[in-house]
């Protein structure tokens, strides 16, 4: 009986090794790259390493981005109920998206959910495409590229993408909660060894 459900489940399978990439022609990526594409990225508690690193993935991609829109749903630090200072790296991260010609803005709202960050973007913004990227995703260097690439077919309205975790240490840390390692915690912003 075992057999039959996992036969009946799994039949699928060997046809997935006839599946190829989508991968646009020259002409198709011309008119791609002449979409707006905004990314925007609702922040709420995020750690700064992890952070920092999902912004530097953004301005870092093969096909530059128009626009990328962080929305800081307002952060608090759970041991004094402050406003979390992202301070250094939003002015980082704005100036190095001037100096690539990329328009950025940080806006902080009242904590109302990651759907109303989200919507404080969508609802503004004239883009062609949205790419919507979670504070604590790293994208691929070309992850907008090959995602515009599969929005080539006109019929095609969304794409999506799952994404693996690489787990970083936070300064100070004592061990990563991944793999739990004091040594592979060592440096700042390493990946665990594991």
């Amino acid at each position: 009986m075992v057999w039959l459900a996992s036969f009946l489940l799994l039949w699928w399978a060997p046809f997935a090794w006839f599946e190829r990439p989508v991968r646009a022609t020259a002409e198709e990526h011309a008119e791609l790259d002449a979409l707006t594409v905004t990314v925007q990225i609702p922040v709420y508690n995020e750690d700064p390493l992890v952070l920092r690193s999902c912004l530097r993935s953004v301005l870092a991609q093969s096909r530059r981005v128009d626009r990328v829109r962080v929305v800081d749903d307002g952060s608090v630090d759970a041991s004094t109920g402050l406003p979390v200072d992202y301070d250094d790296i939003r002015d980082a991260f704005l100036a190095r998206a001037v100096e690539l010609g990329v328009e950025a803005t940080w806006d902080r709202t009242g904590n109302r959910g990651k759907r109303f960050a989200q919507m404080h973007v969508l609802a503004e913004d004239d883009a062609d495409v949205f790419v919507t990227l979670d504070s604590d995703s790293v994208l691929d260097r070309h992850a907008v590229r090959e995602g515009l690439g599969a929005l080539r077919r006109s019929r095609w309205r969304a794409t999506s993408s799952c994404s693996t975790t690489r787990p970083t240490c936070s300064p100070g840390s004592r061990a990563c909660s991944t793999c739990r390692s004091p040594a592979a915690c060592a440096a700042p912003s390493r990946s665990c060894a594991g």
